[in-house]
């Protein structure tokens, strides 16, 4: 047997996580679980082909399986995608081509995180309030990072069935002066103020940019990590960018859920939730979250989580490889789907003052 056959045989799959700052991929054994894991700076690299060169190198290997599944960061249509905050894109064919894929399907990265939901662990998930169990129904699985991302996964007959969206390139709508304030700021700089252009990393930014404008201050931090630091230093207008991110934050998540009938719960995920649990768990977040006027009650009974687990994006790109290989071996197909199709589910989860002292540091750390 060759040394390709050998690597075939042993790993049933190739699965990556492309997000506008991170790259994360891995190999997958017949038995599901994960090997050789690796995440890169995508900044660092010119295209999609360029980081599966790498990690080929680096995971010493001699050649990669024949199914792949891509969870790319950025509107999938007929094997091809372009990137939202990178300038990447990606196409199905000459993927196939230059690596030898025989089965590839590349999905919207927050699809790949909402495929995750029913693979995840009750200690893979924090509640966001008073802490409530998961329930049946649709979900929302949605994340500020370097830009904004959500999806849906509807419950079917026949399987899950995961929905793409680009929520994150809707409108912002502001709530109050604060807000209209910020929403003029972005559009002067913008033209036009998408939710991504505040609920991201860059968006931090700018409402911190935005509160230091107001009171005279000069920004001292350029960075989201370095805004989340200065406010578990007390720094005033890190403290009200934070808490006002949070707000508009659980404002969106609200829209979404009533947008997208999400009985089943809304999912944070994301690089920049995890950093900022104890600010998104004041309540704040909650109450922006149900404060729908007369839908509040609907809402008030559907759970939000923040979504721990350190690789979610690559548990649901596991998940669809494993279905379309099962799909390959039904009925023979070459596993080159354009389509999503249902995914069989597995069997079956105090307010704080802004302090030095009593508020997160927050970090935002490299993969």
């Amino acid at each position: 047997m060759s040394a390709a056959r050998e690597f075939d045989h042993a790993y049933s799959g190739l699965i990556a996580d492309l997000g506008g700052t991170n790259a994360r991929l891995a190999l997958v054994d017949r038995s599901g679980r994960v090997h050789a894991r690796r995440a890169y700076r995508a900044a660092e690299f010119t295209s999609v082909e360029a980081v599966l060169g790498r990690y080929r190198e680096d995971a010493a290997v001699p050649g990669f399986p024949s199914a792949a599944v891509l969870g790319v960061a950025g509107q999938v249509a007929d094997g091809r995608a372009r990137f939202t905050n990178l300038d990447w894109e990606v196409d199905a064919p000459a993927l196939r081509e230059t690596f030898g894929f025989r089965t590839l399907e590349l999905i919207n990265d927050f699809v790949a995180q909402a495929l995750a939901v029913p693979e995840l662990a009750d200690q893979d998930l924090r509640p966001l309030g008073p802490p409530r169990s998961r329930q049946p129904g649709v979900v929302a699985v949605i994340g500020a990072g370097t830009g904004f991302g959500a999806a849906v996964l509807v419950p079917g007959r026949d399987g899950d069935i995961p929905i793409a969206s680009e929520a994150g390139h809707t409108g912002f709508a502001p709530t109050d002066e604060v807000e209209l304030d910020l929403w003029r700021g972005l559009k002067a700089r913008h033209g036009r103020v998408s939710i991504e252009r505040v609920l991201s990393g860059p968006g931090l930014v700018a409402i911190y940019e935005r509160f230091c404008e107001a009171s005279g201050a000069r920004p001292a931090a350029t960075q989201p990590a370095q805004v989340v630091a200065a406010a578990g230093e007390g720094n005033a207008a890190a403290c009200e960018a934070l808490e006002r991110f949070v707000r508009i934050y659980g404002q969106v998540a609200g829209d979404l859920a009533l947008t997208f009938g999400a009985s089943g719960g809304v999912y944070l995920s994301g690089g920049i939730a995890p950093k900022i649990y104890e600010w998104l768990n004041t309540g704040a977040f909650r109450t922006a979250f149900e404060g729908k006027g007369r839908l509040t009650a609907y809402l008030q009974n559907t759970p939000t989580f923040l979504v721990t687990h350190p690789d979610p994006g690559l548990l649901g790109a596991a998940r669809r490889l494993r279905q379309l290989q099962t799909a390959d071996a039904t009925s023979g197909a070459n596993g080159a789907a354009s389509r999503v199709r249902p995914v069989p589910r597995r069997p079956s989860a105090p307010t704080r003052a802004c302090r030095s002292q009593s508020r997160p540091e927050g970090r935002f750390s490299p993969p």
